[in-house]
């Protein structure tokens, strides 16, 4: 026998021992449903993966009338105009957007609910129908906030944002785009923006398809309205931080993307324009940092240093006081349930007394140009003061970057130094005191 038929013959007894092996392995391993996962409807146990429904089954009834959708179709999200990762919505009937690291999407803003929202699609309308798990911050369609725990159809094109966070999330059809090539197609015009996956004339048929059925959709879920359990209100209206909404304008994160993210995609498209154009962009960087720095009296080091200094995160605390021409006018921290009475001018006062209270314990350091907080004095005023729910974590919210926040806390915020506490800041929330802590 020649060496090659001794190989030949190698390699069919190894065929068969790998077919012995695969024939008596053991079968796959089913889940079982927990109690509540088993009370759902058939198909809707069919469709979905049963660790997603032994997690949410407790906090979410998926409701009668949904299905897969036969079609792919993400969410498209974005902040300002720097584009973040779609989120995808083919793979389930249902998903839940919220704080909980058992929803589908966690979503990280402070103003975000530990149960949110739901995106539930409805096979018979094939449409998408939002539901607003009772928020503290709501749930926004198309810049108006909708009413809690009722079921709004929507279609292919509308804009959601979630709680206060700046980010929108638009319903696309098609599968999540990568995120390079949205980067890539932000360099473009707004059309091919919109439409450069190449989806435009689906959107459009869809959009239309939609628009046509929303009205008996409308219907349809009326009478067979979503399954909300009780805890779903509890761990909703108990877990965000009402914070300052921002100007009309954001919606996975969601999980956040660092700043180094849109400083890249700002960088690949200058560095587009520049090529194009025909002339090298150094020199002219360099010259108008120079004469940054000669208008300042600075180094162009010394002007960069402080440009980074600037976007560079901070970890914050917040103290809020509410008046009654807030949004939501009831306290949610000291003397929890009470509706708040006091004027938006007595609120200005309350936060100025707090500071000179503190001025007249601490005297201003010469060294700094102002009073010096610890982290331990702004806790015990939180403690006494405050009137969100962000009092549970003892007015904390974190490490920060610029831009997760309403202009007007992030003007205010990043121009702490260490252990400063800022001016009075007003938003539609009520009065705010920031404490950078880091």
């Amino acid at each position: 026998m020649s060496s090659f038929q001794a190989h030949v013959e190698k390699l069919a007894r190894a065929a068969e021992t790998v077919s012995a092996d695969a024939e008596q392995a053991s079968p796959t391993v089913a889940i079982p449903l927990r109690e509540a996962a088993q009370s759902l409807p058939p198909h809707i146990i069919a469709a979905t993966d049963p660790v997603k429904l032994n997690k949410q089954a407790s906090i979410f009834r998926c409701p009668a009338w949904a299905g897969l959708p036969s079609r792919p179709f993400h969410l498209h999200c974005v902040r300002g105009k720097v584009p973040y990762p779609a989120l995808g919505l083919q793979r389930f009937p249902y998903y839940l957007f919220g704080k909980n690291p058992v929803c589908d999407y966690v979503l990280e803003h402070p103003s975000i609910s530990f149960v949110h929202a739901a995106l539930i699609f409805n096979k018979e309308h094939v449409c998408f129908v939002l539901l607003d798990l009772g928020s503290t911050n709501g749930v926004r369609l198309e810049g108006r906030r909708v009413e809690p725990r009722k079921p709004i159809p929507i279609a292919v094109g509308s804009v959601l944002q979630f709680g206060y966070s700046t980010r929108t999330y638009e319903l696309r059809a098609g599968a999540p785009p990568q995120l390079k090539r949205l980067r890539e197609d932000g360099a473009e015009d707004t059309a091919a923006q919109r439409h450069g996956l190449g989806l435009a004339s689906t959107d459009s048929r869809v959009c239309e398809a939609d628009k046509v059925s929303l009205s008996a959709a409308v219907a349809g879920t009326a009478t067979c309205p979503a399954t909300v359990p009780s805890a779903v209100a509890a761990s909703a209206t108990s877990a965000a931080a009402p914070v300052c909404a921002p100007p009309e304008g954001q919606v996975a994160s969601e999980p956040r993307a660092s700043s180094a993210t849109a400083e890249t995609a700002t960088s690949s498209a200058h560095d587009a324009v520049t090529s194009a154009a025909g002339w090298m962009a150094e020199p002219a960087a360099t010259a108008v940092m120079q004469t940054t720095a000669d208008a300042t009296g600075g180094s162009p080091a010394a002007v960069a240093a402080s440009a980074l200094a600037e976007y560079a995160p901070i970890h914050l605390f917040q103290l809020v006081i509410k008046h009654k021409d807030v949004e939501n006018p009831v306290s949610r921290g000291r003397n929890k349930g009470e509706i708040i009475t006091r004027s938006r001018a007595d609120a200005l006062d309350m936060a100025r007394y707090i500071l000179a209270d503190h001025q007249r314990r601490v005297p201003v350091a010469a060294a700094l140009g102002f009073s010096p907080w610890t982290p331990e004095e702004f806790v015990a005023a939180v403690d006494e003061y405050c009137e969100v729910s962000a009092k549970k974590k003892r007015g904390d919210l974190g490490v920060v970057e610029k831009g997760t926040f309403a202009d007007e806390i992030d003007e205010a915020a990043f121009r702490l130094r260490r252990g400063e506490v800022s001016a009075p800041v007003e938003t539609q929330l009520g009065v705010h005191l920031l404490y950078r802590c880091d």
